[in-house]
């Protein structure tokens, strides 16, 4: 497979390489404060601009800030329960600050373009489900772009989503709906698909199981044997197997993308 563009910032309109946005101490801190601001929106789905001339973040869409009454109506229904999303809901609780030691580590995503931009910037996000709200389960990612021109991000913590509780859940299933939800909305997944092709990039993306999982329903995937397709449709939530099963590949693969 061939990637869209070139991680060379002198071969896709990124710069040249005798111009590096880390030439300077102040310049560094500046540089890492956009990635995150750019990481954070990417990661909730909201639009914005990159300006790599003039390193400017337009943030177009923000998370109004306290908690909302209104009736919402849901980003999607998953598994068949709602799921409330950033870039279209506000969450009706107060968000508590984000504590790692009161999370649930839930996956990890290796996103090949997470700072979206003309330079293909990747790095990692990791899926973290709350239960401090009273009747939800919430998703927090704590995201990290790779290193580029020599310097890196920083980690950047954000919340993503909630879905209400019901009975007989789990922070196990909740976190599949939530993080399905939130790839959707990472990936750009038109609001009345459930499909896109991710095969066209050379640095993944990949995860861990869960995720893996996800991104099957989303996008093809490729299999050695039969066998091996129904161990992995044996070992996940049912809702996905139809998903991940339509988009399965059995033989030798085309790529390399899923092995």
């Amino acid at each position: 497979m061939k990637r869209m563009k070139s991680n060379d910032p002198a071969n896709n309109g990124c710069g040249s390489s005798n111009r590096h946005p880390s030439d300077t101490a102040s310049k560094t801190a500046d540089d890492n404060s956009l990635l995150k601001a750019v990481t954070a929106q990417s990661v909730k789905g909201h639009s914005f601009k990159l300006d790599d001339a003039l390193m400017k973040v337009a943030l177009l869409q923000d998370l109004e800030s306290g908690p909302s009454s209104i009736q919402q109506q849901p980003y999607r229904k998953i598994d068949g329960r709602p799921v409330y999303h950033t870039s279209v809901n506000s969450p009706p609780f107060e968000v508590k600050d984000f504590d790692i030691a009161k999370l649930h580590k839930w996956g990890q995503l290796h996103h090949p373009m997470l700072a979206l931009s003309s330079c293909e910037i990747g790095g990692e996000v990791k899926l973290y489900v709350d239960t401090r709200a009273s009747g939800h389960y919430s998703l927090w990612t704590s995201t990290q772009i790779d290193e580029v021109w020599g310097f890196g991000s920083g980690a950047s913590y954000d919340y993503v989503a909630w879905t209400p509780k019901t009975a007989g859940d789990s922070i196990q299933q909740a976190g599949f709906r939530l993080a399905h939800g939130a790839l959707l909305v990472m990936f750009d997944v038109g609001s009345d698909e459930w499909f896109q092709d991710l095969t066209g990039y050379e640095d993944g993306p990949w995860g861990s199981q869960e995720v893996a999982w996800l991104l099957g329903a989303m996008s093809p995937s490729v299999h050695k044997t039969n066998e091996a397709l129904k161990q992995q449709l044996d070992g996940m939530p049912s809702y996905l197997r139809p998903f991940y099963e339509k988009n399965a590949e059995v033989g030798e693969p085309t790529s390399d993308y899923y092995g």
